[in-house]
């Protein structure tokens, strides 16, 4: 798909490195949130395609365009994060996005976009049941621990503290 907008991603970590890609993922889906105008195509990435090259710090700039439109745009659509801590200076710009924070990405916006409100239903039960499941796992370790401790097989002092602390932090 986003070969068809004149875009080929090979890798994660440098295809989606100025920000075109995103764009482009946003465009297809919502056009007129993300018109195909706004994005710049001069970047980093593209530099070696262009015949007569841009200095370095104007390519730069356009990377960071391309990074902050796309999580201008993103905000609009509500539910997903601010993932992409632009604008960086271009003093200490890496070139590279780390592919987990890609995929991190492209998990929320094809959360947002792709999946259904039915499939996101059943996500969010998914989610509460694990939830619920760790909750009550850990409301039977104390009850099975109060019980114990009554039945004075394990003191309740000093010791009992020290356990409970040890039930904060297993949960």
């Amino acid at each position: 798909m986003v070969k068809y907008q004149w875009q080929t991603v090979t890798s994660l970590d440098e295809s989606f490195t100025d920000g075109r890609a995103l764009c482009y993922l946003l465009h297809h889906y919502l056009p007129t949130v993300l018109p195909q105008g706004l994005i710049r195509q001069c970047t980093t990435y593209t530099n070696n395609n262009i015949s007569v090259p841009l200095p370095n710090h104007l390519l730069i700039r356009n990377n960071l365009f391309n990074l902050s439109l796309f999580q201008k745009k993103l905000s609009m659509l509500g539910d997903v994060p601010l993932l992409l801590s632009t604008p960086i200076s271009s003093a200490n710009f890496s070139n590279i996005l780390p592919p987990g924070l890609v995929i991190t990405i492209l998990a929320y916006l094809a959360n947002r976009l792709v999946v259904g409100p039915s499939d996101k239903y059943k996500l969010n039960l998914l989610i509460r049941d694990n939830a619920a499941c760790i909750i009550q796992n850990a409301w039977r370790r104390f009850q099975d621990y109060i019980n114990f401790s009554k039945l004075k097989l394990i003191p309740y002092g000093r010791e009992w503290r020290n356990e409970r602390k040890r039930i904060k932090v297993s949960l």
